[in-house]
């Protein structure tokens, strides 16, 4: 990776872990925010979301959240992933 990339990928990686709207972090930063959007859509394959601490999911990996199932007549397990697939198992 040239010096160009890995700098805009810091930037890129920092952005994500203030919470900040791409614009105003720009502005804190003195950065291009034409330049900030090129860079963050080149990276957005490389670099998984950072939404907190406890929701960071590696890239390759599905985040999934385990609850138990809404009917009360039957024990379920059931699992939802991030982009809203649900799976019932039962218990």
């Amino acid at each position: 990776m040239s010096s160009k990339s890995q700098k805009w990928s810091k930037h890129v990686e920092e952005w994500q872990a203030s919470g900040l709207p791409s614009k105003e972090f720009c502005v804190s930063k003195g950065l291009s925010t034409s330049q900030f959007g090129y860079w963050k859509k080149h990276f957005s394959q490389f670099v998984p979301p950072v939404v907190g601490s406890n929701d960071f999911v590696p890239q390759g990996f599905a985040k999934v959240i385990v609850s138990e199932s809404e009917r009360s007549d039957v024990r379920m397990i059931v699992i939802t992933t991030s982009s809203g697939c649900r799976l019932e198992i039962p218990a």
